[in-house]
């Protein structure tokens, strides 16, 4: 019972309150509200408020709901696979939106109205997994979005994947058909909690400028690796802290590559967001892309990749 000194949450809390406000506060008949508030000093008035905020018990935040895209083809609705991934979608109804949608185009239309996090690509809507793998491209144009695909055949997609978006690839996800829900139920959590690191680095080794935009000096920097995400840098020249923006201007000649509209010289904003203890490397966030300087970055890292790719076969004997 509230007010008997017991060791109670509530009775701790009585502790600290002459007897005569709980009177006030809780006898029978008495109005309970802030409209009576007015009948007591400031000082009670303030361990009022206190103790109401005890005994609510801590405000929880409302989760900001996520929203994901799920495409497959109209004539499949019933299908063994659909019925499989629409369970594991409701393991997660309480914190993710499904919009399950049954033509591409209508899947592009949604991506410009809602914040979409996730887009799961059945193997229905498409003839084959190349296909679903160039519309995967077309959708990474607007939005770096995680993808998980279902597919009825894991040796193509995997090939045509590695053929065109190798960078993304942990950012992306598969399962195969026939869809086991807990397997899939699985991957799913892991992307829509943010789960794993965003974007697979290279290792780019090279020399670059930054412009320190606090002071506009410009800095001596070496590249160490990238991602579609971000980049590590070390900076000798000057020390670091976290927070500070910078400019870099990478040299898209080390990569075999002339850009358009950018030529030589590609500029992008990064945000410092780790210092390590040496007090030299950094690892920074890429800030505020444009279509064009995504479409740039995307180059270099198929680039990047296909060096590594070059390399593992010569390394095995093989001929490119």
């Amino acid at each position: 019972m509230i007010g008997n000194g017991s060791p109670c949450r509530a009775g701790v809390v009585h502790q600290q309150f002459p007897s005569s406000l709980w009177r006030k506060l809780f006898h029978p008949g008495t109005e309970v509200g802030w409209a009576r508030m007015g009948r007591f000093s400031a000082k009670e008035g303030a361990r009022l408020d206190i103790a109401a905020q005890i005994l609510q018990g801590p405000s929880r935040k409302k989760k900001k709901k996520r929203y994901a895209l799920f495409l497959v083809a109209r004539e499949a609705a019933g299908a063994r696979d659909t019925k499989a991934l629409e369970r594991a979608f409701e393991l997660f109804s309480d914190d993710v939106v499904v919009i399950k949608l049954h033509e591409p185009e209508e899947g592009l239309k949604v991506m410009m109205l809602k914040s979409i996090d996730l887009i799961v690509i059945d193997h229905s809507l498409f003839q084959d997994e190349a296909t679903s793998v160039e519309f995967a491209q077309e959708l990474k144009k607007r939005r770096k979005i995680p993808v998980i695909f279902v597919t009825k055949d894991e040796r193509r997609l995997i090939a045509a994947y590695q053929q065109q978006l190798p960078h993304f690839e942990e950012l992306d996800d598969y399962v195969t058909s026939p869809v086991e829900v807990t397997d899939f139920a699985k991957r799913f959590k892991r992307i829509v909690s943010g789960g794993g690191r965003a974007a697979r680095r290279y290792e780019a080794r090279t020399d670059v400028e930054v412009i320190r935009l606090a002071d506009g000096s410009r800095l001596p920097a070496y590249l160490s690796d990238i991602s579609l995400v971000g980049m590590g840098l070390k900076v000798t020249a000057a020390s670091m802290v976290r927070g500070e923006q910078l400019r870099i201007i990478i040299s898209l000649r080390h990569f075999d590559y002339f850009h358009p509209q950018f030529g030589e010289l590609l500029k992008v904003s990064l945000k410092v967001r780790r210092v390590s203890l040496d007090g030299v490397t950094l690892g920074c966030s890429i800030e505020h892309l444009t279509p064009l300087q995504s479409e740039g970055l995307a180059v270099i890292l198929e680039r990047l990749n296909r060096r590594i790719r070059t390399r593992i076969m010569q390394s095995r004997g093989e001929t490119a």
